[in-house]
């Protein structure tokens, strides 16, 4: 089948043409088909016709994050609709601010979101239930060209500032799903169990993924027990699996130990969105699935890099290499290019790269220099092309001129027994201009200095961190990333109650 100006949604139509009774969805409450999938997106597209929003412009999603979620973006791209999808977790006021830079038109919801809190965040935007909406229509009928217009403005995590808005086009979603399907290799007899909520790309990609490989998503809710996640994924014969470092960490706590891997019948684990610890990857690798693999990737440049099986056999701690059509180099403070192995900030030349934030055009300008973007990471790359990543670039420690980066007491502290989650930063010091401190979450008690006696025994004394602080849990957010800036303020309280100790 055959369309001009590749829309996002055309696979899903040949696949409904192709193989019509393919299960495409699975939930607790029905069985979609590719063909039932189809006719499902086309009475979205349909129902927006009916409403006062014409093609181009922008449809935002706030709804509960599950399949409903997915289905609504995927029927408002079909019919030629920019997709925004918002989290419901998020501050009402943040909401209305995304909507209002993104220029929204309307507001689609579901019965998750109280109508009047919708009503008070849209204010004078057309608010939509999802429910009042055709169930069904001919897809083709409604489908509109796609190639370079408006698909999706993607929500940056805000783990160091406030969140910002990324477009890309219908050519460049289409590529980015392509981009990481190839080294996965996906196949219409793959299966799919989301982890992560479908309000963010994290959830939505693997979705889309799979389904564009002709292969079967299965909604169902999480359990509350990790032994009851591993037995249902087993019993839905899952192959594919899609997680943040902290989803897979809570796997990897919940479980009893056990001599072999929990999950034989997953051939694809993939895990994205911050760096992993080596510790946690050999856990991966030894109590789950040998099947990992590991990604870097944003919302403003897609995935950008991939690591299979065998590159992590390898290099145990890479990334990978970039992906096709992704242009990978690290500059120093100066944005010169450095050599293999030396470390400074990650840059990424693509097509597929956002080629601006909206309403921001401060932030435009500091991402977007000299042709490259600037991801705001650190990391290196060895002479094979392996890229390897050493933390955010605002969290980069200067110790008395000495750079000292957030992963070497991390990795440190993870090491122990007791720590379950840590996290190192800068914090400032009259006599050194910044000095590192560490926050951590355990699993169980540890005497005051047993910490730092541990960290001294690994690290020279100056990357020792100067104070660990155990807290109860660390400030994230809806994809489970720390908020560095947030946690940061909740560290200067507590060091502000004991003022009068030297830094």
């Amino acid at each position: 089948m055959a369309f001009a100006e590749a829309n996002y949604c055309d696979q899903l139509l040949r696949h409904a043409a192709a193989t019509p009774g393919q299960t495409a969805l699975v939930t607790d409450h029905a069985s979609l088909s590719f063909a039932d999938l189809a006719w499902a997106l086309g009475g979205i597209a349909r129902g927006l016709d009916q409403s006062d929003v014409e093609p181009g412009a922008v449809v935002a999603i706030l709804t509960d994050g599950n399949a409903g979620t997915s289905l609504a973006a995927l029927g408002s791209m079909l019919g030629g609709r920019a997709t925004l999808v918002l989290d419901p977790g998020s501050p009402d006021a943040d909401i209305a601010r995304l909507l209002s830079t993104a220029g929204a038109r309307l507001l689609l919801i579901d019965r998750s979101i109280a109508l009047e809190r919708a009503a008070a965040i849209a204010g004078p935007i057309q608010t939509v239930a999802i429910e009042d909406l055709p169930d069904g229509f001919d897809p083709v009928a409604v489908r509109r060209p796609g190639g370079d217009r408006l698909a999706q403005i993607a929500i940056s995590s805000g783990t160091s500032g406030p969140s910002k808005s990324a477009p890309s086009s219908h050519r460049q979603l289409i590529d980015r799903i392509d981009a990481r399907s190839a080294p996965l290799g996906l196949t219409s007899a793959d299966r799919h169990r989301p982890i992560v909520s479908m309000n963010f790309a994290l959830g939505r990609y693997p979705v889309w993924r799979t389904l564009n490989a002709g292969g079967t998503v299965a909604f169902h809710p999480l359990p509350q027990s990790m032994p009851k996640l591993i037995a249902d994924l087993t019993a839905d014969a899952i192959s594919y699996l899609a997680t943040a470092p902290t989803h897979v960490t809570a796997m990897l706590d919940g479980l009893p130990q056990q001599s072999e891997p929990a999950l034989p019948a997953v051939r694809v684990l993939t895990v994205a969105s911050a760096m992993l610890p080596l510790a946690t990857r050999k856990a991966i690798l030894s109590r789950l699935t040998p099947n990992l693999h590991i990604g870097y990737a944003s919302n403003e440049a897609g995935t950008i890099t991939h690591a299979t099986p065998a590159d992590l056999a390898l290099n145990p701690d890479t990334v990978g290499r970039a992906v096709e059509t992704v242009a990978l180099r690290i500059v120093d403070d100066l944005d010169r290019p450095l050599p293999a192995g030396a470390i400074g900030e990650v840059c990424v030349r693509s097509p597929l790269v956002s080629e601006h934030y909206i309403g921001d055009p401060a932030a435009t300008d500091r991402a977007h220099r000299n042709g490259w973007f600037h991801m705001g990471d650190t990391g290196y790359l060895d002479a094979d092309g392996y890229l390897f990543l050493r933390g955010r670039v605002d969290d980069r420690i200067n110790f008395g001129g000495r750079k000292l980066y957030p992963i070497e007491i991390e990795e440190v502290l993870l090491a122990h027994p007791a720590v379950a989650e840590a996290v190192a930063l800068a914090m400032p010091s009259a006599r050194n201009q910044e000095v590192p401190v560490a926050a951590v979450v355990l699993r169980h008690p540890v005497a005051a200095n047993e910490l730092e006696s541990h960290c001294r025994a690994a690290l020279n004394d100056w990357k020792v961190p100067r104070d660990i602080f155990v807290l109860p849990e660390l400030p994230r957010t809806g994809t489970r990333k720390v908020k560095v800036p947030e946690l940061r303020k909740i560290l200067l309280s507590h060091v502000r109650a004991r003022r009068g100790r030297p830094a």
